[in-house]
């Protein structure tokens, strides 16, 4: 564009402008009054130093200067003393125009066509085009008025940087200029100082023609036949026709009038590609030109400069005559072509569709399909060879896990193959949270939280997660086990608690589902709790079950049930009378007519009671009705082999292959279970042997067809305590006595898996002895002490599963002598003995052991007392010990 300002007696206007080292400029100053000013221009750089100058009577200029530094410029404009006579007086308006290349004053050429403009004194216009690196372009610039504009041309790539320039009188031209980059090229358009005058201030009317190949202006050429056209002053017409490979192409150009223009044609390939040219005066002729591929040709017609004055301003009618004979056709490659949908669920069948794969010729062979996996998401263990019907047009594979799928088909017409791939993005459900039903409790109670009835759709196992939502003012209430898929709080105060459960399945969490318990200090109402079948046939047995009601604080009188109709199709005879068992947990009906029986179950506790309802359809024809019974919760000991009973299930006789299914919902930590493990879990009766305590939810599916139906159970596996062993005090016995051993205290805490056994060994016993044990195996046993010493025995409990050992120790002491010389017996030899044996002189001792006879010679006499003196326990043989 351009700025326009007023130059006063002796003034010095400045200006400025932004530019980066290495941008291109252009700039020219006009006197637009045409009255004397001599415009006097200078640039300085953003750091103040003096670039260049320039002046001129009407247009000075700068021309692609280049800016050493990046920032802003200042342009000083004054009027010039070209004369020599120091004046610089002059005045007058004047314009700055500036170019700084890209830039697009004007707007886009148009390809196959062209565009009009009107240059003014000193003006600068711009254009633009697009342009991808390769491609070939023709631009020819014409001087529509005749009167003197010489168009200068320049063009400047995307990235501002000059490319190539043009100028002529008449008609300027760019042929076949490739370009170096993609983007949006500059064109600069002016006038040019052909004569070297430095005026560069012509004016006029001029017109940019702009071809692009591939492009058609004027259509298509008709073979074995002939169009007409009539080029304009500097025109480019572009004309198209279709070939295949190996097809000849005849062309001849005529000069209808047979005047100076000259035709010259050329020829582009379908890409764009320059391929020949054909010149000459009243006809140009290209004769059995080959082609090499097939698809759309582009032919530029022009007038040609055979007279060497770089004019091309010659105007005129022309006809084409065309010919095109075909070669014969070149095979064609097929197109492989994948359907399917971007995203699936786990376990949903992914379906991969070839049947879009074309062949354009048919040849020389049908189609073959192969379709291959390449690549799995990590944790796949799906085999490469997963893909079903692989040679078939359509291929499925079921998912394992979430995550990328890489497939690709190859398609072979036996000459030519081409591959497709196709990802498919595999998506996890998210599990469902079921924290429990509302419920009321009374104040001081244990709250049980069960999240067992949540499940994941994929089967995955779940982690759980319980928190407070809100609990009243003042509660001081935790959750146990907030890891637990069964936990439980102390409610400590009145008020309402809630409670949520999230639950994750290794990938995602579940929505949070909440249960809200609310604590009174008051008889608690029962909750009723109701199970029927959605449809049924007329006739059939409709049973109805209420055995999940409960009554939270059980009382004060067992829960009782009523079972009544709340409403019935109007043809139905039936009354509450026709229900049977109507007092009980489980009741039943028979329908008479089609339609919808509504039946309520009311629980009562004696003082509170809460009701239910629910819906099943009888209808006339069969339909499949599924109620899978998982079994009620148990509690079995670590060690033993949970026995998991569908055999309750139940489902109609229009219900088809009916599939049992067993998985785990949730395992304890630290279980390595998975559903490998459940012996026979597709039948309605499995089995699996827990490795560790804690809570197993396992999840009972039945299908038939669309038709689906789960229940939950939970099995509580405790770990087995340890018995405990007591083999009875320590004892201290006799030599050669009969020992008793008694382990009878010993117990189970929790009284299995089995009943104790026990086990009595020797552990170590005196030198030279060998114990035999009597009934080693019952609690009570014993043994002979053949000698004196320690006895150390143990004592094994076992309850099948854990044993304790205890250990006893049996002293036996040797018999002692009698101490010989005491004949009293006190442990004492005094002079009381001493006389005692003076006093028996003469008789016989009593045996071996007679402490009186101190020799042993079976005779008691003065030997025997003087010996004995010398045994005497205290000096002189005194009764006592001295003082």
């Amino acid at each position: 564009g351009y700025v326009e300002e007023t130059i006063e007696l002796g003034d010095i206007d400045t200006w400025q402008f932004d530019g980066d080292a290495g941008d291109i400029i252009s700039m020219q100053i006009t006197d637009e009054d045409l009255a004397g000013l001599a415009p006097l221009v200078r640039i300085y750089t953003p750091s103040g130093a003096f670039l260049q100058s320039t002046y001129d009577h009407n247009v000075a200029r700068f021309d692609r200067l280049e800016l050493p530094e990046s920032g802003s410029y200042t342009v000083v404009m004054q009027d010039a003393n070209i004369s020599g006579s120091s004046g610089h007086h002059q005045t007058g308006d004047y314009r700055i125009y500036f170019v700084k290349p890209p830039v697009n004053e004007h707007g886009s050429l148009i390809n196959g066509g062209y565009v009009e403009e009107t240059i003014e004194l000193g003006d600068i216009d711009t254009w633009q085009f697009d342009g991808d690196a390769g491609d070939i372009i023709s631009i020819q610039i014409t001087d529509e008025d005749l009167a003197g504009l010489a168009p200068l041309v320049r063009i400047y790539t995307p990235s501002g940087a000059f490319l190539q320039s043009t100028y002529a009188h008449g008609v300027a031209r760019f042929n076949r200029l490739e370009l170096p980059e993609s983007g949006n090229y500059t064109v600069v358009v002016q006038d040019a100082d052909i004569s070297g005058s430095g005026g560069h201030h012509q004016t006029g009317t001029y017109r940019i023609y702009y071809v692009k190949p591939p492009v058609s202006e004027h259509g298509a050429l008709v073979s074995d036949g002939y169009v007409e056209q009539v080029t304009d002053f500097g025109d480019l017409d572009t004309w198209h026709f279709d070939a295949a490979n190996g097809d000849t192409i005849s062309i001849e150009i005529f000069d209808i009038d047979l005047g100076p223009f000259a035709p010259f044609g050329q020829l582009y390939d379908p890409d764009g590609l320059f391929l020949t040219r054909f010149i000459d005066h009243d006809i140009a002729l290209l004769n059995e030109y080959p082609l090499l591929k097939t698809g759309t040709y582009t032919l530029v017609v022009q007038d040609a400069d055979i007279s060497g004055s770089s004019s091309y301003e010659q105007t005129g009618p022309y006809r084409i005559g065309f010919n095109l004979e075909p070669g014969e056709p070149e095979p064609v490659p097929p197109s492989a072509s994948i359907y399917t949908p971007g995203s699936v669920y786990r376990f949903e069948t992914i379906t991969l569709d070839g049947s879009g794969s074309t062949d354009p010729d048919a040849a020389p062979l049908p189609l073959t399909y192969d379709w291959t996996i390449v690549s799995l998401p990590v944790g796949s263990e799906l085999d490469p060879g997963a893909l079903d019907d692989v040679t078939s047009d359509s291929a499925t594979i079921v998912p394992d896990v979430s995550g990328e799928y890489v497939f690709s088909l190859t398609v072979d017409d036996g000459l030519f193959t081409d591959i497709a791939e196709v990802t498919v993005t595999v998506m996890n459900r998210a599990p469902v949270a079921i924290a429990g039903e509302d419920r009321e409790m009374a104040t001081g109670g244990v709250v049980s939280l069960d999240g067992s009835d949540s499940y994941d759709s994929e089967g995955d196992t779940l982690t759980y997660s319980w928190s407070f939502v809100d609990v009243p003012a003042g509660s001081s209430a935790d959750i146990d086990e907030p890891a637990a898929v069964l936990t439980s709080f102390e409610a400590d105060i009145q008020g309402v608690y809630v409670v949520a459960l999230v639950v994750n399945d290794g990938e995602a969490n579940s929505t949070a589902d909440t249960v809200t318990i609310t604590v009174i200090d008051e008889n608690v109402a029962p909750v009723a709790l109701s199970s029927v079948p959605l449809e049924a046939l007329v006739g059939d047995t409709v049973m109805l079950y209420g055995t999940d009601s409960y009554d939270p604080d059980n009382g004060p009188s067992p829960l009782s049930y009523e079972w009544y109709f709340g409403s019935i199709p109007v043809d139905s005879g039936l009354t509450n009378a026709d229900i049977a068992d109507s007092t009980t947990d489980t009741a039943s009906f028979v329908p008479d007519v089609d339609g919808n029986f509504t039946v309520w179950l009311t629980v009562s506790d004696g003082e509170l009671s809460n009701s239910i309802s629910a819906t099943t359809y009888i209808g006339a024809l069969p339909v499949c009705s599924l109620n899978a019974e998982a079994g009620a919760n148990v509690t079995v000991d670590l060690g033993d082999v949970v026995s998991l009973d569908g055999s309750n299930s139940s489902f109609t006789d229009a219900c088809t292959d009916v599939a049992f299914s067993w998985q785990f919902v949730s395992v304890p930590g630290g279980s390595v279970l998975d559903n490998d493990d459940i012996a026979n879990r597709n039948t309605s009766e499995a089995s699996f042997m827990p490795d560790t305590d804690g809570a197993f939810v396992l999840r009972l599916m039945l299908e038939s067809g669309e038709t689906v139906s789960a229940d939950n159970v939970t099995i509580s596996v405790e770990a087995n305590e340890s018995p405990i062993a007591i083999a009875g005090e320590d004892q201290t016995q006799e030599v050669q006595s009969t020992i008793t051993l008694d382990g009878s205290a010993s117990y189970d805490p929790d009284n299995g898996p089995s009943p104790l056994t026990y086990l009595w060994q020797v552990v170590s016993q005196p030198s030279g002895s060998n114990v035999a044990l009597s009934t080693p195996t019952a609690a009570v046993s014993g043994f002979f002490a053949m000698l004196p010493g320690d006895y150390v025995l143990s004592l094994t409990v076992s309850d099948s599963v854990a044993s304790d050992i205890d250990e006893i120790v049996i002293s036996i002491e040797a018999e002692e002598e009698p101490l010989r010389c005491d004949v009293n017996g006190d442990n004492v030899v005094d002079n009381t003995d001493i006389m005692a044996i003076f006093a028996s002189r003469y008789s016989p001792a009593t045996g071996p052991d007679d402490p009186a006879d101190f020799n042993g010679d079976g005779v008691i006499n003065v030997l025997d007392a003087r010996g004995c003196v010398l045994q005497c326990t205290y000096t002189n043989c005194a009764v006592q010990q001295p003082q």
